[in-house]
């Protein structure tokens, strides 16, 4: 923590300092010996002890504002109502509650949701790009639903009241807007189940009519590389619709189309005289 060497700094030394072209930062004093207690409408309230905050820097030796400052002025100027956020801010929050009230703001402070972090599989650390499935390409590389994902993402951070794991999410947004507080969203940070992902949509593409997992389909095939077909050529969307009830039951997600049905695409190579030998050996 800053150890508050320049706070006391009498004007002269200030003044000189300046005339030396020193760089300098100003900093918020936080007071050493209350609590500051900050409430959050998923955790509820939470009291921090304000001799363990620094005195954050809120203007830079350049002359900008950091997030801190920003946040606050940004928030009070566009008059916002309700700030979601992850919760790893929450530790940051009783800075801002205190800038709100440092500035005469505090009857337009937001009300504060931090949301819980979604962690990768092995629950050891949160969800990121480093795993390679937390990317929005992967899941359309990968032929995932946005029905199914945004299914799957309400699960686990909260219960349907029907315990329902797969439902429309319109279900989900009328709890929300009958009562956005009150809904029971976890405040416990949930992992990251690839394999019931894969349940879900399996289950979506399952529940679809054949005429609109062929319309996916076809849009899925015309985003797809030639690499990523394999050279394979999926023409003719008469075929198309023949194969789908073929499959329908054995794909979780639109890529498994691809392996399971290239031979019904290209002809297979093949060395005659071996053939010709197999069959002979057949007789």
């Amino acid at each position: 923590m800053y150890d508050r060497l320049c706070l006391n700094l009498t004007e002269e030394e200030v003044k000189k300092k300046l005339q030396e072209n020193l760089s300098f930062v100003i900093r918020m004093k936080i007071p050493r010996d209350e609590k500051i207690k900050v409430h959050d409408e998923i955790v509820g309230d939470v009291e921090f002890d304000a001799a363990q905050i620094d005195d954050q820097v809120i203007l830079k030796s350049d002359g900008f504002p950091t997030y801190h400052l920003a946040v606050v002025v940004d928030d009070y100027l566009m008059k916002i109502s309700h700030v979601f956020r992850g919760k790893e801010w929450l530790p940051s929050t009783p800075k801002h509650v205190l800038l709100y009230k440092f500035l005469g703001w505090e009857k337009e402070m937001p009300l504060f949701i931090h949301l819980p972090l979604i962690l990768n599989s092995d629950g050891r650390g949160k969800l990121s790009k480093r795993d390679g499935h937390a990317t929005v390409d992967y899941y359309k590389e990968e032929g995932y639903l946005p029905e199914a994902i945004l299914n799957y993402l309400v699960n686990i951070v909260w219960n349907h009241p029907d315990n329902k794991e797969i439902y429309p999410v319109e279900e989900f947004e009328k709890a929300f807007e009958m009562d956005p507080f009150k809904i029971k969203i976890s405040s416990q940070a949930p992992r990251f189940d690839l394999q019931k992902l894969d349940w879900v949509n399996g289950e979506y593409i399952r529940k679809m009519s054949d005429e609109e997992l062929l319309k996916r389909l076809e849009e899925y095939l015309d985003s797809m590389s030639e690499s990523e077909l394999k050279g394979t050529k999926y023409e003719g969307k008469e075929k198309l619709a023949k194969i789908i009830p073929l499959v329908k039951e054995r794909i979780k997600k639109l890529s498994d189309f691809v392996p399971l049905t290239d031979f019904l695409f290209d002809s297979p190579e093949y060395d005659k005289e071996v053939l010709r030998r197999f069959v002979k050996a057949l007789i």
